[in-house]
């Protein structure tokens, strides 16, 4: 991922569902994170990949890859 994506972070992100709480502190709340990142990930199952199609109203950075690790 680091090789092939302009993504500034590290690439692995926590995320929390609406209406549950944080368990980490670098977890991000789903409303806080582009809209294409918890409508493809939340439907995965663990160890599942996704792609988000580019829609700029969910994400203005392009299309994303996600996998599922928990």
């Amino acid at each position: 991922m680091k090789d092939l994506s302009d993504d500034p972070g590290g690439g692995v992100y926590m995320m929390s569902n609406r209406g549950v709480r944080k368990a980490h502190p670098d977890e991000f709340n789903r409303d806080d994170m582009v809209g294409a990142f918890g409508d493809v990930g939340f439907k995965l199952a663990v160890g599942g990949i996704g792609m988000s199609d580019y829609d700029a109203r969910k994400s203005p950075f392009g299309w994303h890859i996600i996998k599922r690790l928990k």
